[in-house]
This record gives C-alpha cells, sequence and structure tokens, in this order.
C-alpha cells in the first residue's frame, strides 16, 4: 500500500532543508545523506530476508528503491565534495 505522507523521513528532509539557512549547506546535505544511507541500508536488509512468501515484484521493488537510494547517497557526496 502506498504512503499517503511523507513519513518520518520525508519530515525530516523537510526540516533539514528549512535549517539549512542556518546550519550551512554542507551540513544539511551531511544529514540528507545520513538518511539515503539508512535507506540504503532497510533496502539490503530487505533483500536479504527473503522469504518463501517474498514475490518476484516485492523483490524488483526493493531492488530498484535501493539502487535509487544509492544514486542519491553518489549525488549527494558530489555535491558536499563541491561545497
Amino acid at each position: 500500500t502506498a504512503a499517503n505522507d511523507p513519513g518520518p523521513w520525508g519530515t525530516w528532509a523537510n526540516t533539514v532543508l528549512n535549517a539549512a539557512s542556518l546550519l550551512g549547506d554542507k551540513v544539511a546535505l551531511r544529514a540528507l545523506r545520513e538518511g539515503e544511507e539508512s535507506g540504503v541500508k532497510d533496502y539490503r536488509a530487505a533483500l536479504k530476508e527473503v522469504t518463501a512468501v517474498t514475490t518476484p515484484e516485492v523483490l524488483d521493488v526493493y531492488a530498484w528503491n535501493l539502487s535509487r537510494e544509492e544514486e542519491h547517497v553518489r549525488q549527494l557526496d558530489r555535491l558536499i565534495a563541491f561545497g
């Protein structure tokens, strides 16, 4: 079932972005990266916890989301390095 709201990480991301003017861009980007790294960890764990009832479609969603999270981390790393 799809979520209807941004959830705790969405709220966290908005808080970090709103505080960026006080903390500075690098601090905000690092905080966002931390959230993305948490997502990477969660999707990797989910892919390892495959059970007999886990459908191929669910595995595809986990793998797709994992690849997106990993790309977000790489993009944030580039932004932090240039900042």
